[in-house]
């Protein structure tokens, strides 16, 4: 049993109360809670006039409220049973969240993936299969859960991330944008993935904030026709560690270039004085228009920055520090050279000063 919460008695508003009517009461549990056993199909609107059933279920009452809990999914465990047909498997699991979302595709608008799960939950993703392709507007958001707590040093990374994704050595990528998808990641660790823990493949607009991303074949990985993916940004909450990785930190490689890449650790440890090199920094391959400030690049393996191929124009890479802890001011130097301009890379405005 429950409380309906209604928007107002003593005005006679029986409505159900949502957040965007009664932002206080938050969204009644009546909300997407009841059954219809006495009729079978229900009517299809209520005494209002408004379509009947918004969500998966109708609400309790009878007034149907506004918000449609197709869009919102909670994991709550951390089960995988390698299955991407079974849309009732694991409930409340991770693949059974991006399943839905994608089943639900038809309804349109944005969905969201939120997690309530013990602070520290390690998810193995199975080895039977890689989780479902994101080819929808996604977020997949580890900053929801209980006891996630952000950055808030602009020396370091201060983070406590309560959820992580284990490829367990076998696994290709952790996630991976196909088609029209558009990712936001935010809040995970994300390692042991044999090729890019985050792969773009496909779709515009993605965003990358506030992950610790190591022990991977590469950190992230855009191709093909992705483009204005955003890793990282000003707000000290926003930044990425990008560590550790064998072969590239940030892999830039789309045609369409414009994406942003800015305040993360890129080879330095969390601790913000430890060099934890990945094989090499930022790699940009044929991709022009991309803007690469206020990053720490340091302790990689091989160069901190590659600019290679002639469709690597225009690029902006200003700002950054290379080779220098931020705390301690330790000698974190990458290989040589610190930045690299090869295979016909030209008009890229490294070091200049924006007017």
């Amino acid at each position: 049993q429950c409380w309906p919460v209604i928007t107002g008695a003593r005005l006679r508003d029986y409505h159900l109360a949502h957040s965007s009517t009664v932002p206080a009461a938050g969204d009644s549990p009546a909300i997407n809670a009841g059954t219809y056993s006495l009729l079978d199909p229900p009517l299809p609107t209520d005494v209002a006039g408004a379509t009947r059933i918004v969500g998966n279920k109708l609400d309790i009452g009878a007034f149907e409220s506004p918000v449609d809990d197709r869009h919102n999914y909670v994991v709550s465990n951390t089960l995988d049973n390698g299955n991407n047909s079974d849309l009732s498997a694991n409930p409340h699991s991770l693949r059974w969240a991006i399943l839905n979302a994608k089943n639900n595709a038809s309804i349109g608008g944005s969905f969201t993936i939120s997690f309530d799960v013990p602070c520290g939950s390690i998810f193995t993703v199975n080895a039977a299969a890689p989780l479902p392709d994101v080819d929808i507007d996604l977020t997949v958001d580890g900053q929801t859960n209980p006891g996630w707590l952000p950055n808030n040093s602009i020396a370091g990374f201060q983070a406590t991330l309560c959820v992580a994704l284990y490829g367990g050595n076998t696994l290709v990528n952790a996630l991976r944008t196909v088609g029209n998808g558009r990712l936001t990641v935010r809040g995970l660790t994300l390692f042991s993935f044999t090729g890019a823990a985050l792969s773009f493949g496909g779709g515009a607009g993605s965003v990358v904030e506030g992950n610790f991303i190591t022990l991977n074949g590469d950190g992230i990985a855009i191709s093909a026709a992705s483009g204005s993916v955003s890793i990282g940004a000003a707000a000290p909450a926003a930044r990425n560690v990008i560590t550790g990785n064998t072969n590239i930190g940030i892999s830039l490689a789309n045609t369409g270039g414009f994406n942003h890449v800015v305040y993360n650790l890129i080879g330095l440890g969390a601790d913000g004085a430890t060099g934890v090199g990945n094989g090499r920094g930022i790699v940009v391959t044929g991709s022009p228009y991309n803007i690469i400030t206020g990053n720490s690049i340091d302790a990689n393996t091989g160069p901190g920055l590659t600019l290679t191929s002639a469709a690597s124009n225009a690029n902006v890479v200003q700002g950054n520090r290379f080779g220098l802890a931020e705390i301690g001011q330790n000698d974190v130097s990458n290989g040589s050279p610190a930045i690299w301009v090869t295979s016909g890379a030209t008009n890229n405005a490294i070091g200049a000063v924006l007017t």
